[in-house]
């Protein structure tokens, strides 16, 4: 890159992140560029503006050593090696990081906390305070801004080569800073914005927050979706036994419902949901995320009659979905994550509906058809038609026989 490009870059056009006190070996990243840091480590230089997810992973070497000791002397487990797996990653290894919007030309100064091994971002020129508890004043932070040019070759270059940012942005493009500051409220335990990783839920578990609860720390705030109340219960008057039926094999009422409750306009707002709870997952290793993505998942197709009433929702949702599944591995529906094959049964409905309700012109069904082209060619998989059988009710894991939908005629009869 020629010395003035450079120049341009680095003081105009593109972004700048200083970081003070990174230990050494730790993990770093921007998105889906990673690296591992060494000891003149002091940030990435040439961000593009625009909205960035920033991680990071401490590895204490001498706390690896001692657990590598001790777990090769009971020999319950093998030894740890700098090429860890991720079952043999030591108990504190989690990733954490922020999300954060990157002006043109802005220069954004954090230092790293030992005490809770997290990055503090320092003060901004627009901020009132410190931005999340870091001990940096003003004043150093402007004497880093003023040497920018001497600190240049302790700064990693981000690399602007490949697709990584293309990517990047083609799955968070719905993200707001609304979204992120419901989602992610700052908390003792969590600065603004941030994300702390997790350990993958079981599969007995239920994560419905009600709405009334108070936040928990270090908890995504989703919207709630209880799949298994998918129906008005303070409807005048009450709905009847055939209604309920029908909405609980149809989530077209809690789809509009939970919309209205996500602050904003269908398909944004829950698409934007949808975006960050596949995002927390994929680059934070948040597993909350995989659990709300998992119930937008069942919401939308399951959502028969919104096919006929807003097929443009459910065309930005089949959009969102496509890249999404572009980062998957071509074993994903045999992974661990999706071995129930929830996804595949789930796609079937959707598509059943689609060619059921719609025209072979239109452009839901168009766009039905090009993404099962695109599953078939990536996956081996054949939706809408193919193998899988389309469940009768809502596919919830955790649904026991007790809480499966009873069709109920007018008169009172069970059938």
């Amino acid at each position: 890159m020629e010395q003035s490009t450079a120049q341009a870059l680095l003081f105009h056009d593109a972004a700048n992140l200083v970081i003070l006190g990174l230990p050494a070996h730790s993990d770093f990243g921007v998105g889906f560029s990673e690296w591992e840091t060494g000891p003149q480590f002091m940030g990435v230089k040439f961000l593009p503006p625009g909205l960035h997810f920033v991680h990071y992973r401490y590895t204490n070497f001498f706390f690896s050593a001692l657990l590598q000791w001790y777990l090769t002397k009971a020999g319950n487990r093998p030894a740890l090696t700098s090429e860890r797996t991720a079952d043999q990653a030591a108990p504190h290894d989690f990733r954490s990081g922020f999300f954060r919007w990157f002006a043109a030309g802005e220069t954004v100064v954090c230092e790293w906390d030992p005490a809770t091994e997290q990055l503090r971002i320092g003060p901004n020129d627009d901020d009132d305070e410190d931005e999340d508890g870091s001990s940096l004043d003003r004043a150093q932070v402007a004497r880093v801004r003023a040497n920018l040019r001497g600190i240049d070759r302790h700064l990693g270059a981000f690399p602007h080569a490949g697709d990584a940012q293309r990517r990047w942005t083609a799955l968070t493009s719905r993200l707001t800073p609304a979204v992120l500051t419901r989602v992610l409220p700052a908390s003792p335990r969590r600065p603004r914005f941030h994300v702390l990783a997790s350990d993958p839920p079981s599969s007995s578990t239920v994560d419905i927050v009600k709405g009334d609860a108070e936040p928990i720390a270090g908890q995504l705030q989703f919207t709630p979706i209880d799949l298994k109340r998918s129906w008005d219960t303070t409807a005048v008057p009450p709905l009847t036994p055939s209604q309920i039926s029908h909405h609980a094999r149809d989530k077209s009422w809690l789809l509009e419902s939970t919309v209205a409750r996500c602050g904003g306009s269908f398909p944004s707002a829950l698409m934007a949901e949808m975006e960050l709870a596949f995002v927390v997952l994929l680059v934070g290793h948040n597993f909350d995320g995989f659990e709300h993505w998992k119930r937008i998942m069942h919401l939308v197709c399951l959502a028969e009659d919104t096919v006929a009433v807003h097929p443009d929702w459910l065309l930005e949702f089949l959009e969102v979905l496509q890249n999404q599944l572009q980062e998957c591995p071509a074993d994903f529906f045999v992974d661990l994550l999706s071995r129930d094959n929830f996804i595949v049964k789930l796609l079937n409905t959707l598509a059943r509906s689609i060619r059921t309700l719609s025209h072979n012109n239109d452009p839901l069904a168009r766009a039905i058809h090009e993404f099962s082209d695109f599953v078939g060619d990536r996956f081996g998989l054949v939706i809408g038609g193919g193998h899988s059988t389309p469940p009768t009710t809502a596919p919830n894991e955790d649904d026991g026989e007790d809480d499966q939908p009873v069709i109920v005629d007018l008169d009172g009869s069970r059938f």
